[in-house]
């Protein structure tokens, strides 16, 4: 049958095969560029966004600790109201943060961890309120310096263990 046709049919038949062909690769094409869009926007929206957010809690955790630290040797009042509300100043930053990934979160892991973090904050933060008695009651550093050692530092540990896991998670997500 394609042998009785004329020339110019078939060669309008085979043209008509080429471009039929060229648009089911631009289609590909397309849905492909598309799909990478997708993951582009999902990496810099929110998977950025996430260990971002994530580093700037861990460096907030961290600057608490050396602020805990410095409340068992400085003496001076106002030194210590400044670093009072340094902490404090922190911990809001902290929860804000902790929230904002809360809305960013959607692995099943990520939110896990994510409520590990908050777990283990919860007693270094109780803890954190001893010492703080502590080191405003006369002749309570001896006092505060055992309770940093026994409880303090270990739920640190704990809490900041928990959180270089998640931006681990964070990192390897992205």
């Amino acid at each position: 049958m394609f042998m009785n046709m004329k020339i110019g049919v078939r060669m309008g038949l085979g043209f008509g095969a080429v471009i039929a062909l060229m648009l089911v690769v631009i289609w590909i094409g397309v849905s492909r560029l598309d799909s990478v869009n997708t993951i582009t926007d999902r990496i810099v929206a929110k998977d950025w966004v996430k260990a971002s957010l994530a580093t700037d809690a861990h460096e907030l955790v961290n600057d608490n600790a050396r602020a805990n630290l410095e409340l068992l040797i400085v003496t001076d009042k106002e030194k210590m109201q400044k670093i009072f509300d340094r902490i404090e100043g922190n911990k809001g930053k902290i929860t804000a943060t902790l929230e904002k990934l809360d809305g960013l979160v959607y692995k099943a892991e990520g939110k896990a961890l994510l409520e590990k973090i908050r777990e283990k904050r919860k007693p270094y933060v109780a803890s954190f309120g001893k010492i703080a008695k502590l080191v405003h009651e006369k002749n309570g550093q001896e006092g505060a310096i055992k309770v940093m050692e026994t409880e303090t530092l270990p739920h640190l540990n704990e809490f900041v263990a928990a959180m270089e896991e998640f931006v681990k998670l964070q990192a390897k997500l992205m």
